[in-house]
């Protein structure tokens, strides 16, 4: 299997902060039974902070799980069988999906603005063996190689747009 893209840091940064939502849970359940069991001057004050640590907690982890939904973790080729694996999060785990190069069709740049002045870049491509589109999270200064074979317009686009000023363009 040759590798053609991985996303780097994705599972240490996505399993840290599933972690530390959980922990924020866990704190927040704690302050519910303590304002609860243990009454003092202070119980709306925990009842307040044990809510919104429980309700934020909880909000957070849904929408890690939705904001990284169809994002490839890795894709390869199979030399033996000569189709592309691709690793694809899913809910709370990866399903690998096998298909053929003709089945990834429809390679776009998609950028994406958060806040005022930061930007962030996804190649997205239809497979047919995946109901929704899948999504590459593309940065400056990553592995490109791979991916370039198989959406040479999307990948042109994201280093066209990502060249640093006053690059020589060739």
């Amino acid at each position: 299997m040759t590798v053609l893209f991985r996303h780097r840091g994705f599972w240490p940064r996505h399993i840290g902060l599933l972690v530390f939502l959980v922990v924020v849970f866990v704190y927040g359940c704690f302050e519910l039974w303590r304002a609860w069991k243990m009454p003092s001057a202070d119980a709306s004050n925990g009842v307040m902070f044990g809510v919104l640590f429980v309700g934020g907690s909880l909000i957070g982890i849904r929408q890690v799980l939705a904001d990284n939904r169809d994002l490839v973790v890795a894709l390869a080729r199979n030399e033996a069988e000569g189709g592309l694996v691709a690793s694809v999060f899913s809910r709370v785990r990866t399903v690998e999906i096998t298909a053929a190069p003709a089945d990834f069709t429809n390679w776009r740049l998609q950028r994406k603005s958060i806040g005022r002045s930061r930007v962030v870049f996804f190649v997205h491509a239809d497979c047919r063996a995946w109901p929704r589109p899948l999504r590459f999270d593309v940065r400056p200064g990553s592995d490109l190689a791979g991916l370039r074979a198989l959406a040479p317009e999307a990948v042109a686009e994201f280093e066209a747009v990502t060249a640093p000023a006053g690059a020589a363009k060739s």
